[in-house]
């Protein structure tokens, strides 16, 4: 087994992984921002913006920030973000304006505008990637049940609202018809056909079904063998 930490780890000659630890992110973030501010500003300033970069909003900019570095680094021609719940996921779209709230606070608004513009305008340029439907592609992964899909839906709906159209549903742990031999599984089966129609009619979008595996999904073998099992929706 690879192990797969904060730093990108080579799985095969064109794929890498790596595992965003946020309080080793939030760490490098802060002890960075105090770096280049020391020499540029009074001692008592200092202090004001340690205070202001020890709070959540800075633990999750953080990691946000680390996601941006994939995106701007030339080395890798994909970048697959695989985030928390879709909240979470909408709550990072709101970090690039909450963190210029941040540095409002933190520098002042008459002080180093030229800092605080550059760095706005970063986040902003990776909000605008995120959006461009020609390079991004948001997906939504939900088991063929009534209260993932209700879940799902308000999802996409936010993220319309937020300038993000989904383009793709993904029904992951579709039971595979030959092990449905009992009762149990085939109404489970037949359960999940039904939600399959609903997922393609109510979000009107290709859908992606990924069987259920017999092991946990983890190594190349396994993932190219569910990748065998993938089928759209018709």
């Amino acid at each position: 087994d690879i192990k797969v930490g904060s730093e990108p780890a080579g799985i095969t000659d064109n794929l890498y992984a790596v595992m965003i630890d946020q309080a080793e992110a939030f760490k490098e973030y802060k002890e960075r921002i105090l770096n280049e501010a020391r020499g540029k500003y009074s001692e008592d300033m200092l202090a004001a913006m340690e205070e202001e970069l020890n709070s959540p909003c800075t633990e999750e900019m953080a990691a946000f920030d680390k996601f941006v570095q994939f995106i701007e680094s030339k080395d890798y021609e994909i970048v697959i973000f695989d985030t928390a719940p879709t909240g979470h996921t909408l709550r990072l779209l709101d970090l690039p304006f909450d963190y210029a709230k941040q540095v409002e606070m933190m520098v002042g608004a008459a002080e180093n505008t030229e800092i605080k513009e550059a760095t706005q305008n970063r986040f902003r340029d990776i909000i605008k990637i995120i959006k461009d439907k020609d390079r991004a592609v948001f997906s939504l992964v939900l088991y063929p049940e009534s209260t993932p899909i209700l879940e799902s839906y308000r999802a996409m709906l936010d993220l319309k609202n937020a300038g993000i159209e989904t383009q793709l549903v993904v029904a992951n742990m579709i039971l595979p018809e030959d092990v449905c031999v009992n009762d149990f599984f085939k109404n489970r089966r037949r359960m999940q056909l039904k939600y399959l129609r609903e997922i393609k009619e109510r979000f009107n979008l290709p859908v992606l079904r990924v069987s259920l595996m017999q092991e946990e999904i983890k190594g190349l073998e396994l993932l190219k063998k569910s990748a065998g099992t993938l089928g759209m929706v018709k």
